[in-house]
């Protein structure tokens, strides 16, 4: 007996490894799925921080401006026949931003002459929108933001008095690329003095 145990040659057997090729075969594509699905979430959050940060500067830009500034900017991109101004804006990165909010709030240039923002839009915030504002002006920009300001004004009273002035401010951001856009956050912002 010890003589046909030494005779037997090491090593797997045919059906040992088309066992093992079918089991890998059926836990490869399982594993895989795992690392795509994970590896697409971590994208989609990591656009989701990008525009949330973007959404914070932009209205960090804004409060700069302080009340005159509002003013100037509701008083441009004011719609017509309501008590809000609404506007798309365009950028790539923070020194647009601040740029763009400055020329915004600067008296002297008309809405027509910000290179950032494209158009007055009297639409509420949606991403659709802005691909269709985004592929028709058919600019190379990284993000979009569709800023909203309405006035929050104190009720008139009997007696004149200095009201308190401050406007919210709606900012929603997405992330563009040349074939798709992430919504990516939304922020409210209360700016006045």
């Amino acid at each position: 007996m010890r003589t046909i145990w030494n005779n037997r040659k090491k090593g797997f057997t045919l059906i040992e490894l088309m066992v093992a090729i079918t089991i890998l075969a059926i836990i490869y594509p399982a594993i895989a799925s795992a690392f795509v699905t994970a590896q697409k979430t971590m994208e989609d959050e990591n656009s989701t921080l990008e525009t949330l940060t973007q959404a914070q500067y932009l209205v960090q830009s804004l409060q700069v401006q302080r009340r005159e500034g509002m003013e100037t900017i509701y008083g441009k991109y004011k719609e017509s026949g309501h008590e809000r101004a609404s506007l798309f804006l365009y950028y790539t990165d923070n020194d647009e931003i601040a740029s763009a909010v400055e020329q915004m709030a600067d008296p002297e240039l008309a809405a027509s002459d910000i290179d950032h923002v494209l158009e007055a839009l009297a639409v509420e915030a949606d991403a659709s929108k802005a691909k269709e504002a985004m592929a028709s002006a058919s600019i190379d920009r990284r993000y979009a933001a569709h800023i909203l300001i309405q006035p929050d004004l104190q009720p008139d009273s009997e007696e004149q008095v200095d009201y308190f002035k401050v406007y919210k401010i709606v900012i929603n951001t997405w992330k563009l690329s040349s074939d798709s856009y992430s919504v990516g956050s939304r922020r409210v912002a209360y700016i006045g003095e």
